[in-house]
């Protein structure tokens, strides 16, 4: 899998017709570039995030990754994520069944998954033993005496490997 280039073209988006969140962005993002939005509270930031994942809808303005135009695409056929400020990790889940949902519910074959959740889980060094992943969970709470992992190391660990874009050169995808 390799990363995209990202491009937004006069991208506009208005909440209540009022609300001005984003206006006329226009940036160009290289496929495999680091690249970090930043600014203060309520500039737009989180709203061009997920007009990219596509979360909403741009006003006016176009939308393009890898050079196809995705404005019009809906979320659920773009084929990436979007890890949000709260993590909305399941607490009721392992941390290899919350790092294997997304893998799951596209469908994605089980040895394939759980070669993916090894390596996601290696590369944030949060392996217990091949036979034991599913012995850590969310919750640091055991009443069935499995081992469990602190939350807040689990949220970034997990949100580490989440934001990990291509299993290339020591990086690997989770898509």
């Amino acid at each position: 899998m390799t990363s995209a280039a990202i491009k937004l073209d006069q991208v506009t988006k208005t909440f209540d017709g009022r609300v001005m969140a984003v206006d006329g962005v226009t940036l160009d993002i290289a496929a495999g570039e680091f690249f970090s939005l930043l600014g203060p509270s309520g500039c737009g930031k989180t709203t061009s995030l997920r007009m990219i994942a596509g979360f909403e809808h741009p006003d006016s303005g176009r939308v393009h990754v890898g050079g196809r135009d995705i404005t019009d695409l809906p979320v659920h056929r773009r084929d990436m994520g979007m890890v949000f400020q709260s993590y909305a990790l399941f607490p009721h889940r392992t941390v290899a069944e919350n790092v294997a949902f997304g893998l799951r519910m596209r469908e994605v074959a089980k040895p394939e998954i759980e070669r993916r959740v090894a390596a996601a889980l290696a590369q944030v060094a949060l392996t217990v033993g091949a036979d034991d992943l599913d012995g850590v969970t969310t919750s640091d709470e055991a009443p069935d005496g499995k081992r469990r992992a602190p939350l807040e190391e689990v949220r970034r660990n997990i949100t580490a490997a989440a934001l990990q874009p291509a299993e290339r050169d020591g990086r690997f995808d989770l898509r």
